[in-house]
């Protein structure tokens, strides 16, 4: 009998903890990436868009790039921080990227 009350008091309190960890988590503070980007979005309207995209150099090198658009147009072309890659100099790239048309629609 001990060991049943023993059980159910364990669960009640690892539901107390669950319930806690849930209510502190109601109001997660925003990523200030994402609601920069929301922002952007916004102020552009409907037919803009945000995208990621590496861009490789003649040696191999690629750097990723946010491309935001607005209605097929590039609007800017924002490098990310840090995201950078080195290919060997036989390294092709398969992606059949048009740079010159980045919002080019599809």
């Amino acid at each position: 009998m001990r060991r049943i009350f023993f059980l159910l008091g364990m669960m009640v309190l690892i539901a107390f903890f669950i319930l806690i960890g849930y209510i502190l988590n109601l109001n997660p503070e925003p990523n200030p990436k994402l609601s920069g980007e929301l922002a952007t979005l916004r102020s552009l309207g409907v037919n803009s868009n945000i995208e990621t995209i590496a861009i490789c150099n003649e040696s191999n090198f690629c750097q990723d790039y946010q491309i935001i658009c607005y209605n097929g147009e590039l609007i800017e072309k924002i490098p990310v921080p840090d995201a950078t890659i080195q290919h060997p100099q036989d390294w092709k790239d398969t992606r059949n990227i048009d740079y010159n048309n980045l919002c080019g629609q599809s």
